[in-house]
């Protein structure tokens, strides 16, 4: 054999040369024009914060990437460059896990499969015939991506997997039967791979959420952009952003404020080095320009970062003060209306800055609760209630119950309140009852003492009443879907029925104290002037308190201190968000009714001889209708 055969054959063994995750996606990667709101070709210009992320998955050092971000930031799409980058470039097997199975299909179906077929580059990953190209999995030969839902332990635990990309975290369930969380059991799947990779993407939810705690066990970067005036290198916190003041503004200032805010945007970053005002075309540069600063790090005037630990998992966090999708006006706007509402409050937090929520629950007493009595009577519903929602409180020989009338931006009254010893007496007091022409619209009432009788009562005013069980540890939406009590005779849950819900406690716990603690200078919650010191103990029984493992929960003050009354006024804060009262809007005065525009264009209502045969139909005295006497009937129609 000569030298050139032995060239020959090791040019054709040798692997081919090593591309970064980024680099390759722009080279490689095309987005439908029906699948994404930037189509074509990726460019990383756009999401800059998105490259070293990404490349850090091709780094041999780096084994886990934590990315902590608010929504709109392009998350969804840098996991499936990354599914799609082991498919091409380092074939293995690779498990996309989203929250739920329809999720995973959806991501698989309608998000995955259209970049395949748009791109050129990546065509030959298109599976031939079906059996590569399932609902759930994408088949290569040489790789897998199989695309699976958090909350089927047997799919998470049927396979082992090198690449590793679970998707919104917070989000899965704590506990899938008698299996650990999904994460656990996910990267039980790995840990035989000495050269595993994982990326975990989520939008936070509290200090205790899962994304959080991985985001503190890495080197935690933030995202560092230079100043177009003086070059000083800064994190884009929404702390520097500023507006003007809602000077002028009518009536109704905070959402005209935060109209003309967005509209005109007003909104500006102000630099930390200089004070200069940035605008929303300076973004742009300063985003591409930046760079990714761990915690210690420190970046110099010409971008190099210095200091920091280096650690194998890389952990990251991105507010919306960086998305391309969303500027900074709107993000102001959206912090100006959600002044005085605790749930759009949290959301911005989670939802735009990409924060745990952090819990600032304010210390109620009787004595605070007592400035917050209104001069109206006991039982009687005052200017301004909207609606009236109950709690009921079941114990062994009583029931503890209170009546709370809610209006506009979830203000809220006491009405009435006390205890009773049998069912009928409280049906008297909330569905037989007026209160100044009013009724109680829901009920919820606890179901985790006597749940069969609750069940008895509750199917009895089904209309108006729900059964509600507490828990601690519900993950997702702070109230579940319903659920049906009754079963048929094969075991299964009947679709029709009655049904019970679960609500989140600690979240509704947090609710209540939000809403008791609200200024008294606006909408508040209010008590009438009668109220007795029983029911304010009572409703100012539990506090928040930090346990040893520094997790925050609700607590009685004292020990066999009764707080009957409290748990009755949570169970009011279920039944309002299931009325839907954090939507209610007053309307404004004397304002005109929409136009409402021909959307179809002249048609043939708009023909004389229709209306002429509308007007026939409509005043037949007037045009000599034929037809004597009344209509005869036609089956079971007339």
């Amino acid at each position: 054999m000569t030298d050139i055969d032995s060239a020959r054959i090791r040019r054709a063994f040798r692997p081919p040369p090593k591309i970064s995750v980024s680099a390759w996606a722009e080279a490689s990667v095309v987005l439908p024009s029906d699948k994404a709101s930037r189509p074509g070709p990726i460019r990383m210009t756009w999401t800059p914060y998105w490259r070293e992320p990404l490349d850090a998955l091709s780094d041999d050092y780096t084994e886990t990437v934590v990315f902590m971000t608010c929504t709109q930031v392009g998350k969804t799409t840098a996991l499936l460059i990354a599914a799609l980058y082991f498919l091409d470039q380092d074939p293995s097997q690779v498990q996309l896990v989203m929250p739920r199975d329809t999720d995973s299909v959806e991501i698989c179906q309608h998000r995955l499969k259209p970049i395949l077929e748009a791109s050129p580059a990546l065509a030959h990953l298109i599976p031939e015939g079906k059996s590569g190209y399932l609902r759930q999995c994408i088949s290569t030969g040489a790789a897998t991506a199989y695309f699976t839902g958090a909350n089927s332990a047997a799919a998470l635990a049927q396979r082992s997997c090198r690449v590793l990309l679970p998707d919104e975290v917070d989000k899965y369930k704590d506990h899938l039967g008698r299996e650990t969380d999904p994460v656990s059991l996910l990267m039980e799947r790995a840990k035989t791979f000495h050269d595993r990779k994982i990326l975990m993407a989520s939008t936070p939810t509290t200090g205790d959420g899962l994304i959080y705690r991985e985001y503190q066990s890495g080197d935690k970067r933030a995202y560092h952009c230079p100043c177009p005036s003086c070059g000083h290198y800064q994190e884009l916190e929404f702390e520097q952003l500023k507006w003007p003041d809602a000077e002028g503004c009518g009536a109704d200032g905070q959402a005209e404020h935060a109209a003309i805010v967005a509209r005109e945007g007003l909104a500006h970053f102000e630099c930390k080095g200089c004070s200069a005002e940035l605008r929303e075309h300076q973004k742009g540069p300063m985003l591409e320009k930046g760079v990714w600063v761990p915690e210690g790090g420190t970046v110099d005037a010409s971008g190099q970062v210095t200091g920091g630990k280096r650690l194998s998992v890389r952990s990251y966090h991105l507010s919306t003060m960086c998305s391309r999708w969303v500027t900074w006006s709107e993000m102001a706007a959206e912090f100006i209306r959600s002044k005085g509402n605790a749930e759009k409050v949290r959301s911005f937090q989670n939802n735009w800055q990409g924060l745990p929520w952090e819990e600032r629950v304010a210390a109620t007493s009787v004595t605070t609760l007592s400035e917050r009595a209104k001069d109206y009577e006991r039982a009687t519903a005052p200017d301004g209630v909207q609606v009236l929602t109950a709690g009921v409180d079941v114990q062994k020989d009583y029931l503890v119950w209170s009546i709370r009338g809610w209006g506009y931006d979830q203000e809220s009254w006491l009405i009435d309140y006390g205890r009773c010893g049998d069912w009928e007496t409280l049906a008297n007091l909330l569905f037989r009852s007026d209160y100044s022409g009013k009724g109680v619209s829901m009920a919820c009432v606890d179901s985790s003492y006597e749940p069969h009788s609750v069940y008895g009562f509750c199917k009895e005013w089904k209309a108006a009443c729900r059964p509600v069980f507490g828990r601690t540890n519900l993950v997702g939406a702070p109230l579940s879907d319903p659920r049906s009590v009754e079963k048929t005779a094969s075991g299964k849950r009947a679709r029709f029925g009655l049904k019970y819900w679960v609500a989140n406690s600690n979240f509704y716990k947090d609710k209540l104290s939000d809403l008791q603690s609200r200024p008294v200078d606006g909408p508040g919650w209010w008590i009438f002037e009668d109220a007795d010191q029983e029911y304010l103990r009572q409703v100012t029984a539990e506090h928040k308190i930090q346990d040893r493992k520094g997790k925050l929960t609700w607590k009685p003050k004292s020990k066999g201190r009764a707080n009957h009354y409290w748990d009755a006024e949570v169970l009011n804060v279920v039944a309002a968000d299931m009325m839907g009262v954090y939507a209610m809007r007053e309307p404004v005065k004397n304002a005109p009714p929409p136009a409402q525009p021909n959307m179809r264009g002249p048609g043939i209502r708009d023909q004389p001889h229709y209306m002429q045969r509308r007007e026939r139909a409509l005043n037949p005295q007037l045009f000599g209708n034929k037809r004597k006497g009344p209509p005869q009937k036609r089956g079971r129609a007339w």
